[in-house]
C-alpha cells in the first residue's frame, strides 16, 4: 500500500483527460531520464496522443461494453488465458504444499523442507521460457505445460490414494513436476497474451522499429518509416522499400 503511493499516473489516462504535460512528464520519466525532448519519448507521446485523438474522432463507443463488441473474441482469449492460469490447480499446491505433503507422509520440518525444495525449482522452471517463448511460441508452450501439469496433478491424486510406502517421495516427485510445468507455461505466458491480442501488426512493427532507430538517433529512417506506416503501407511493402536500411529492419521484426 505505501508503494502504491509512488506509482505515476498512466500516461494515457493523464493524456485522455486533457492533462497532456503530466502525461508526457510521466513519459519521460519512464523512457527519457526525464528528458521530454529525447527521441524516445517523443515518439511515445505522438502516438499516445494520436490514438487518444483517434478514439475521440470516430466517436465509437469507448466503453468496455464497447470493447466488447468490437473485440470479443480478442477479449476473450485475453480474459481467459489470465482466468485458466488461476483455475489449473496451481493455488492449491502454492498456498497448501506443506499440508499436501503431511498428508503424504512427510512430517512437520521434513514437509517444510520439501516445500522450500518445491518452490526453488519452480522459480528455475521460468528461466527456460525466456529462451523457447519466442523459438516455440505461446500456444505450444501452453499446450505442453497443460498437458504435463494434468498428468502431474492426476498421478498426485492416484499416489495420496493408494498410500503405500512410496506415496512420499512420489507425491514429492509429482508436486515438483507439476510446478515445474506451470512455471515454464501457464505462470508467465498468460501476461503475454492480453497486450498481444490487441496489438496490430502495423503498431507493433512501429513501436518496435522506431524505438530502435530513436535510441540510435537513426532519424532518417526513423522519420522516413514513421511517415510510410502512418500512410497506411502494409508491413510487407515496407520491408522492401528502397530507402529503409532492410538489415537493421531484419534485426528488430
Amino acid at each position: 500500500m505505501a508503494g502504491s503511493i509512488a506509482i505515476p499516473e498512466s500516461p494515457r489516462w493523464l493524456i485522455d483527460v486533457g492533462r497532456n504535460a503530466e502525461g508526457l512528464r510521466v513519459i519521460a520519466d519512464l523512457h527519457g531520464g526525464g528528458d521530454p525532448a529525447h527521441p524516445v519519448v517523443q515518439m511515445e507521446y505522438d502516438e499516445i496522443v494520436d490514438k487518444v485523438t483517434e478514439e475521440r474522432e470516430s466517436g465509437g463507443d469507448r466503453t468496455y461494453a464497447g470493447m466488447w463488441k468490437r473485440y470479443k473474441r480478442r477479449v476473450l482469449l485475453a480474459m481467459s488465458s489470465l482466468a485458466f492460469a488461476q483455475l489449473n490447480g496451481i493455488n492449491v499446491i502454492s498456498y497448501y504444499a506443506p499440508r499436501v505433503f503431511e498428508e503424504a507422509g512427510w512430517i512437520g520440518r521434513d514437509a517444510i523442507l520439501m516445500t522450500g525444495i518445491n518452490s526453488v525449482i519452480y522459480l528455475l522452471s521460468t528461466i527456460p521460457t525466456w529462451v523457447l517463448v519466442d523459438r516455440w511460441g505461446r500456444r505450444a508452450i501452453l499446450m505442453s505445460g497443460a498437458v504435463v501439469m494434468a498428468l502431474a496433478l492426476v498421478a498426485t491424486g492416484l499416489w495420496m490414494r493408494v498410500d503405500v510406502a512410496q506415496t512420499p517421495s512420489a507425491v514429492v516427485i509429482c508436486v515438483i513436476i507439476f510446478n515445474a510445468a506451470f512455471g515454464y507455461s501457464w505462470g508467465p505466458i498468460p501476461w503475454l497474451y492480453p497486450p498481444e491480442c490487441f496489438l496490430k501488426p502495423k503498431e507493433y512493427l512501429w513501436r518496435k522499429w522506431t524505438r530502435s532507430l530513436a535510441k540510435k538517433n537513426d532519424r532518417k529512417d526513423w522519420m522516413t518509416l514513421t511517415i510510410r506506416i502512418r500512410s497506411g503501407i502494409p508491413s510487407s511493402e515496407i520491408m522492401n522499400l528502397p530507402d529503409i536500411d532492410q538489415q537493421k529492419m531484419f534485426k528488430f521484426v
